[in-house]
């Protein structure tokens, strides 16, 4: 039986910037939900969108704000959502994110049913939109480790997850400051929520993920973004063991680190840079291999080499 709902006690946020493409799926999916529309608010912050956004935002938003000309960051954007939000719990919902039908529902139920926890979180499905294969394989990664490392974490993932607001603005929200673009704001912040209570990674709630993922994009990501933050908080909390790894967890986040360099070192070897390059290549190669071995295996029980490659 489902949770008893009282009035607007969810507020959703959806933080949005140049996000036409996807914007639209990921409200349709939201008002498509088996959680009554009328007890939750959608709040949509555009972050100085150049294209449709605000268009398409103000035809399904309660409340659209805007955050100037310039864009500020999806940490920023959450922040300013989480301000205007009158539920007692905030769900951050990333734009290029459709949610599954009951994903706002089993929220509610997980933090209503447990007064420890502070917040919850859960995953990427196991059919990504985009069909390319790099994009398959990152998208199936983020699902596999969050099956893998199911349970009472100190990390926290905003593409989709719910946090009770009282304790979120008590925590100081996002990191905005420090985390000006896409990066592990997060992390960080389930770190600091972590202080207060606890956070559950449930995979049951689940969203589609439609990004595109290129090597580029990849490589960009995980060494920027992810690892070179990541090191720096951990050597800022160098005593302190419950920081937790990002939410590809560590072995994953170097694996596909290790990939993407392997693909950079074997481009140099065909652009004449000679044997050294091609040994880095099938080193780099080796050691993804390694490091992903446990993901490598599910993909194989799954369905085999095929489910990087079907869509």
């Amino acid at each position: 039986m489902a949770a008893k709902v009282n009035p607007l006690i969810l507020s959703v946020v959806v933080p949005a910037h140049n996000a036409q493409v996807h914007l639209p799926s990921c409200l349709q999916a939201l008002s498509a939900g088996d959680l009554p529309r009328d007890s939750w608010e959608l709040i949509v912050v555009d972050d100085a969108s150049t294209d449709t956004t605000a268009t398409i935002a103000a035809a399904e938003a309660d409340v659209l704000l805007h955050t100037g000309a310039l864009a500020r960051g999806p940490g920023y954007a959450r922040n300013r959502g989480a301000e205007a939000a009158s539920g007692e719990i905030v769900a951050f919902i990333d734009a290029d994110v459709a949610v599954a039908p009951d994903c706002l529902r089993l929220m509610l139920e997980r933090l209503s049913g447990d007064p420890s926890l502070v917040a919850v979180f859960g995953s990427y499905d196991d059919t990504p939109d985009d069909p390319a294969m790099v994009s398959r394989y990152r998208n199936l990664l983020h699902h596999y480790t969050h099956h893998q490392t199911a349970g009472y974490v100190s990390t926290f993932w905003a593409g989709c997850g719910a946090v009770r607001t009282a304790e979120f603005r008590k925590a100081g929200g996002f990191d905005e400051k420090r985390f000006p673009r896409p990066q592990i704001e997060d992390i960080e912040l389930g770190y600091r929520l972590t202080r207060s209570g606890r956070i559950l990674l449930d995979p049951s709630l689940q969203g589609k993920h439609f990004k595109r993922w290129s090597v580029g994009s990849m490589m960009k990501t995980d060494f920027r973004d992810r690892a070179v933050p990541w090191v720096r908080l951990l050597l800022s909390r160098e005593r302190d063991k419950s920081v937790s790894t990002p939410s590809l967890g560590a072995r994953a986040l170097l694996g596909t680190a290790a990939a993407g360099s392997a693909v950079g070192a074997a481009i140099l070897g065909i652009a004449g840079f000679g044997v050294v390059a091609w040994i880095a290549a099938v080193a780099l190669f080796l050691l993804c291999v390694v490091l992903s071995a446990r993901f490598y295996a599910w993909l194989w029980e799954r369905g085999g080499p095929g489910m990087l490659f079907v869509a």
